[in-house]
């Protein structure tokens, strides 16, 4: 047996804020990027001639989307059918739905799970028996432990669990919380999690997987994206991941030398590091972040608008500086070493997920859910550098002004 483990396919994705800052031909391309992820998952499903695929949630990236995303993604269940693949799917936080009113007209092989927990069966071409447990968000907010009511393994050759939610932590727990132990006890075979956008194998045996989202959509969904393809070795269920992303985001790193101090030459140096870098068959999306040995005195706007232009002197763009990010070498402020340990203890204090996520929650940004979807680890450390490299430079501004 195998089979295709998805989610998050995040269709029509919005990209906010790039558009204005793309050519229009890479705005179409990354505006494409998710239709064309759900589209190699399809063609590897058939490729591979597996016995079902799996959609864990958030197909649709909001609960209002278009009518050409609805299209396509019929269209490609399609293509399924005409191999005879079934599809068992359940929607998510972001395009959660009454199922019993889905307006969606989907095809005869795509199994939709309902409201509450339910159990679908599936026999394959050899006889055996497969039950798959999953349910569907009514709301954008889910926080019971839904878990609790998935029944235990069935008396059948194979039970897999279909969930969209989220590790229990903290006191911020809103979308279908659960713990591992939980799903452990339930003994299925696989567990095909969703909603989480970084692909992982959260637990072994079983396997406990969250197949992260097919396409990155911004810098910190930085890495591979893609899907598993799930087959039976030696009587388990052992997932392999393929990507199918058509766009990288990546953070590149450039260390400047210590006479490359005027536009051209930092130009230079850049554009020839990431061409070496970055030249492939995908688009790359780069943060650009510069690391100078001594001040830079440059417009870096500037500097954007000519590394744009030097991207499209190939034949096809290969990658694209999104931004720029310098960071220049400054100390903190003096601490006294008795001092150090309360501004460790402070730094603990601020930043940590759940303190990002309250600030969130308490300025002008709650209006936009999804946010607080994406805070991670990297996300807190991009900020405690940004705060230290600050509080270096006021130490150098207050020094200065001192003399």
């Amino acid at each position: 047996m195998k089979f295709i483990h998805t989610g998050d396919l995040h269709l029509d994705s919005p990209f906010q804020g790039l558009s204005n800052s793309f050519p229009e031909q890479l705005w179409d391309q990354v505006h494409q990027s998710t239709f064309l992820a759900w589209q190699r998952i399809v063609d590897l499903a058939i490729d591979q001639q597996v016995d079902f695929v799996v959609v864990v949630g958030d197909i649709f990236d909001r609960e209002h989307h278009g009518v050409a995303a609805e299209d396509f993604f019929v269209k490609q269940c399609q293509r399924l059918d005409q191999h005879q693949i079934p599809v068992y799917l359940s929607y998510g936080n972001h395009d959660y739905q009454d199922v019993a009113t889905d307006p969606l007209m989907l095809p005869g092989n795509v199994h939709v799970f309902d409201n509450k927990v339910e159990t679908k069966h599936l026999q394959l071409a050899d006889h055996r028996q497969v039950a798959l447990t999953g349910f569907s968000y009514g709301s954008r907010w889910l926080e019971d432990d839904v878990a609790l009511a998935y029944p235990s393994r069935e008396n059948v050759d194979f039970h897999i669990g279909l969930l969209h939610g989220a590790i229990i932590q903290g006191t911020d727990n809103h979308y279908a919380p659960f713990q591992i132990e939980e799903l452990v006890a339930k003994d299925y075979d696989y567990w095909a999690l969703g909603h989480i956008h970084k692909h992982g194998i959260i637990n072994q045996q079983p396997p406990i997987v969250y197949c992260g989202d097919p396409q990155g959509r911004h810098i910190n969904e930085d890495g591979e994206h893609g899907c598993y393809l799930v087959e039976e070795e030696n009587g388990r269920l052992v997932p392999h991941f393929h990507p199918v992303a058509t766009i990288t985001w990546q953070t590149v790193i450039v260390n400047l030398p210590a006479d490359c101090v005027s536009l051209p030459a930092v130009r230079l140096v850049i554009s020839k590091q990431l061409n070496q870098q970055l030249i492939g068959p995908e688009l790359t999306i780069v943060r650009l972040v510069i690391k100078p040995r001594q001040r830079l005195n440059i417009d870096i706007d500037r500097l954007l608008d000519y590394l744009q232009h030097d991207s499209q002197d190939h034949q096809s763009i290969c990658w694209w500086v999104m931004d720029i990010m310098v960071k220049q070498v400054t100390e903190l402020p003096a601490i006294d070493k008795n001092d150090i340990q309360y501004w460790q203890k402070a730094a603990t204090m601020v930043f940590n997920k759940d303190m990002i996520k309250k600030l969130m929650n308490d300025s002008k940004l709650q209006r936009y859910h999804f946010l607080a979807d994406q805070v991670d680890q990297q996300m807190i450390n991009q900020l405690q550098e940004q705060a230290e490299q600050l509080l270096g430079q006021r130490g150098v501004s207050d020094g200065d002004s001192s003399n």
